[in-house]
């Protein structure tokens, strides 16, 4: 008879609490057997893995754990415990990747879980993926509408992406939650201040500093504040005081020496930077005394320190490398053993290779250099050598037959041959079709040429070859001319070009605003694309902070909104952006253009009578010269003398080589006498005066006789006589005598010439044909004399059989000075009298876009009405 055994019942729990026991003994490996048996009676029972898992991980044992905690998900894969188990682990052990897998897998299980939602928030944002963080975070902010800490993670995303207007928004949304959480006021402080919004952000910092104090990273915070507001006695004031607590950090004598370089003290930079050098001679700390020295031009001091490194490896061949790229045209000898001490550490540079081979070229070296590239070919594969070392050799020669042209092209320039130096220019670009500044200069003899296509596109070959940094200069160039010639939709084009390369600038933003006025004007596209820009402007000047965004509102309201709202919607919007920058005093830069927006929506409106009230304000915070001059030109026409003069006796005392306020100054004497019973009497006793000023200066001083020749071509205006004539041409001509270098003169000398046609009866054309040779001869010796330009080319516009040369004249001069805008006035009513209505239109709308006499605005707006 047979003997059944038994089946034992499953004792799997003895084992698991033996082996706990053996754990809290320290007998970690006995432990580890006893689960493992545990394990082989119940696979699948989870407690059993999660403490196998456990004794790993308290035994070092990473990798054991997360496989035991794998195997136990591939069993319960909808486990969130373990999933999050898994994550962590990975973290620990430095997978973040992986760690991201697993949170990822938690929230498909659980979205709403906010614990996994910080923590794989934080984990996107440390492995830099800030987008998919960014994801994580907003649906964390909806969980979480009160966290403030959510909020700032949110803000930290925005600005890794580089999107700091969302970045702002939500770290105020932040601070208002959480108004002293020291870390959001720093990272809105920051945020205020790489925004330039300098104000909020000294503010914020001021705040902490009395509350909680400061750290070092903080307080130059508030140094880069303080230089942005160009408060630089503040600036160094709180540098000298950190030194005091900080006399280790050499941050702050950086600091010191960025702020000494805004303020132009080269020689206390050179001496900051020995002493930072002394305290860090570091790579970094010697390049950016390097570059210092380059940009200062001390290209001697700059090769003696090259000369003397001798840190490490990486810096000798650093130094090396740039003694090559400064001697190789003076000393391409050194510049070869420099080079060839670099190179090991550059070795996979192909373009430095190509270097060497170009300065053997250069020293005649053709069997070593047609060696160095047989070498090449096997190092950089692919490369065409045979044709690059004709290049080299081709483009040499070219070299070496253009600097003798090149000297030629400069002596014709310093000379004032500007034709002879353009044909040189052509000649030497021809020949070395690749040299920027070459190209550049090129462009600039073109644009005095008024050769407009031939210019744009040697600026265009000049950007091929240039780097980013060297673009805006030449984009600027572009910019101007364009607009000068009415090719408005490259304007718009170019502004967007520059804008892949540099921070526009605002004047940049405002061209190309009045670019799209022009396009608007023409009815080059349809009207709604134009009321859509306008809408952006609108929708920028309420997300932004920046009050630069506010004045583009009020000008694209001036500009665009004028054509396409009514009169009291963009009157209204244009004056209360206007409004709105000039209450910020702390934004005094922008003031100018915001009053100047003023002054052209009260010129537009036909309220002429709050132009004086606007001009009184606007002249107190801006130096110009062009608005002084309307501030006079309206005062004269209000009739307000007394006001005038006043003005003008500070303004001549301030600038006594301003010969414009000189001869204001007199009109204004003159024009208050009119009415007087002894006006001869306050005109002789002026004269008097006038003559006394030249004796007592031992006849030495210039502008003294100046004022003389004008009084007596002024004063004597209607009762004119050939002694006043002789008297006046005779005092002007020593004044020119005595400073020649004064161009202006000349261009006074004029009125000699009109008063003399009135004296004698002369035909007007006659009288012209005086002053063209005069304007001639001396445009002859001072080929850039902006303003005779301008004379000359208004002369020959008013003759009949000299037009073209006169606006070629024109062009010129406003080419050579973009302030001289009255010429578009002048072209306008050139092209209105030859029924030329579309560039008289154009010429028109440019006068007006700054602000203008009021008088020339009633001519200018009954022409542009009869155009319409």
């Amino acid at each position: 008879m047979s003997t059944q055994i038994p089946l034992k019942k499953n004792t799997s729990h003895k084992y698991i609490d033996e082996a706990m026991k053996l754990h809290e003994m320290g007998n970690i490996e006995d432990a580890i057997d006893d689960l493992l048996i545990a394990k082989s009676l119940n696979p699948r029972k989870m407690e059993i893995g999660k403490k196998l898992a456990s004794i790993y991980l308290s035994a070092g044992s990473i990798q054991l754990a997360l496989d035991e905690l794998r195997i136990l998900w591939l069993q319960n894969p909808n486990s969130e415990e373990i999933i999050l188990e898994i994550a962590e682990l990975y973290v620990q052990s430095s997978q973040a990747s992986k760690a991201g897998e697993f949170y990822n897998r938690a929230l498909q299980i659980n979205p709403s879980n906010q614990d996994v939602l910080v923590v794989y928030g934080k984990l996107l944002f440390d492995l830099e993926e800030y987008q998919e963080a960014l994801k994580i975070f907003e649906r964390l902010k909806y969980l979480q509408i009160d966290n403030a800490e959510v909020l700032l993670s949110l803000a930290d995303c925005y600005l890794k992406l580089d999107r700091n207007i969302k970045a702002i928004e939500h770290l105020k949304m932040a601070f208002k939650l959480a108004p002293h959480l020291k870390k959001l006021r720093i990272q809105l402080a920051t945020v205020y201040i790489k925004e330039e919004l300098y104000d909020g952000g000294l503010q914020l910092l001021k705040d902490l500093q009395e509350d909680q104090g400061l750290s070092l990273q903080e307080y130059i915070l508030m140094i880069d504040a303080l230089m942005g507001q160009k408060n630089y006695h503040q600036a160094q004031e709180l540098i000298n005081h950190c030194k005091e607590e900080y006399p280790k950090e050499t941050i702050l004598l950086k600091k010191s020496i960025t702020l000494k370089k805004k303020l132009n003290l080269l020689d206390e930079v050179m001496n900051d930077y020995g002493f930072l050098l002394d305290q860090e001679q570091s790579l970094e700390n010697i390049q950016d005394f390097c570059s210092f020295l380059e940009e200062t031009d001390q290209y001697n001091h700059l090769q003696k320190v090259l000369v003397e490194i001798n840190l490490d490896e990486e810096s000798n061949a650093w130094a090396n490398l740039k003694l090559a790229f400064l001697c190789k045209l003076d000393n391409p000898e050194y510049a070869l053993e420099c080079l060839n001490k670099a190179l090991p550490f550059y070795s996979k540079d192909e373009d430095l290779h190509l270097l060497k081979g170009e300065i053997l070229i250069s020293l005649n070296y053709y069997a070593k250099a047609t060696q160095w590239f047989e070498k090449l070919k096997d190092k950089f594969p692919g490369s065409e050598y045979d044709y690059k070392l004709q290049e080299l050799i081709q483009k040499d020669k070219a070299y070496k037959e253009t600097f003798s042209v090149l000297k030629k092209a400069r002596a014709a320039l310093e000379s004032g041959h500007y034709k002879k130096a353009l044909r040189y220019y052509e000649e030497i670009v021809e020949k070395v079709p690749d040299n920027r500044d070459w190209l550049e200069q090129l462009g600039s003899l073109y644009s005095y040429d008024t050769n407009y296509i031939s210019a744009m596109e040697s600026y265009d070959k000049a950007l091929i070859y240039s780097r980013d940094d060297q673009k805006e200069e030449l984009f600027g160039n572009q910019i101007l001319l364009s607009t000068l010639y009415d090719d408005f939709s490259r304007t718009v084009e170019l502004v967007d070009e520059l804008s892949q390369v540099s921070t526009l600038q605002f004047y940049q933003k405002l061209q190309q605003i009045r670019a799209y006025r022009h396009l608007l004007a023409e009815r080059s596209r349809d009207t709604e694309f134009f009321s859509s820009l306008l809408i952006q402007y609108q929708k920028q000047e309420k997300i932004s902070l920046q009050l630069e965004d506010s004045l583009l509102c009020g000008y694209a309201y001036l500009y665009l909104g004028s054509h396409l709202l009514n009169v009291d919607d963009w009157v209204s919007g244009a004056s209360k952006m206007f409004n709105k920058v000039i209450s910020r005093t702390s934004e005094i830069a922008l003031h100018p253009s915001a009053y100047e927006g003023l002054y052209l929506v009260a010129m537009l409106n036909s309220n002429q009578d709050k132009l004086i009230s606007i001009l009184r304000e606007w002249i107190k915070v801006d130096a110009r010269e062009k608005t002084k001059e309307l501030y006079l030109q309206e005062l004269s026409r209000l009739k307000l003398y007394k006001e005038a003069l006043i003005f003008l006796q500070e303004e001549v005392k301030a600038n006594p080589e301003n010969l414009k306020w000189r001869v204001y100054k007199l009109n204004f004497a003159y024009t208050s006498w009119a009415h007087l019973d002894n006006k001869h009497i306050r005109i002789n006793q002026s004269i008097k005066q006038l003559m006394s000023n030249c004796a007592q200066t031992g006849g030495k001083d210039s502008l003294a006789y100046f004022d003389l020749s004008m009084a007596y071509l002024i004063f004597t205006a209607d009762r004119p006589s050939a002694e006043f004539l002789s008297r006046a041409q005779q005092a002007l001509k020593k004044a020119i005598r005595l400073d020649s270098t004064l161009i202006e003169f000349h261009e006074y000398m004029l009125l000699c010439f009109d008063y003399e046609g009135k004296l004698e009866k002369i035909r007007p054309e006659w009288v012209n044909s005086k002053k063209k040779v005069y304007l001639e001869k001396h445009i002859s010796l001072s080929p850039i004399a902006d303003r005779l330009l301008m004379k000359l080319g208004i002369l020959l516009l008013n003759q009949n059989e000299d037009h073209d040369n006169g606006r070629k004249y024109l062009m010129k001069s406003i080419t050579l000075n973009p302030d001289l805008t009255e010429i578009d006035y002048y072209l306008g009513n050139y092209f209105f009298k030859e029924s030329m209505m579309k560039p008289s239109y154009h010429h028109y709308l440019k006068f007006i876009e700054q602000a203008i006499p009021y008088v020339q605005w009633s001519q200018v707006k009954e022409n542009m009405q009869r155009i319409l």
